[in-house]
């Protein structure tokens, strides 16, 4: 059940199936999942264009312009989507570490957060 709640609510929802590398949109779907979907495509965002030095909108919405975009870098060498990928994560442990410095609460789940976002 809670699969498809899952599936309806964040993959599909979100157009996440949209993407091509499917390394990426899986590790969306689980950012999506743990920190929201409008943060998790914003940090995407953010990877796509500081890895092509493109102007996506970091807009938190993964709509044509950002699926196109995504889908573009998948097209080129193997090495770059790997760079797209790699630039994601390093986008995201920031984020999770700015909570962490920001919250001194929420510090505890740190470590958790980053096993989860390196977990393959």
């Amino acid at each position: 059940y809670a699969g498809g709640l899952y599936s309806r609510y964040f993959w599909y929802q979100a157009d996440m199936w949209r993407l091509e590398n499917q390394e990426i949109a899986d590790k969306l779907f689980d950012l999506s999942v743990n920190m929201g979907t409008e943060h998790a495509v914003k940090l995407l965002q953010q990877a796509i264009n500081l890895t092509t030095g493109g102007h996506l909108a970091e807009d938190g919405l993964l709509g044509v312009n950002s699926i196109v975009a995504c889908n573009a870098v998948d097209d080129d060498v193997l090495a770059k989507t790997n760079e797209l990928y790699q630039c994601f994560l390093k986008q995201a442990d920031a984020r999770y570490r700015k909570i962490a410095e920001d919250d001194p609460k929420l510090a505890c789940d740190l470590d958790g957060w980053l096993e989860r976002l390196y977990r393959p």
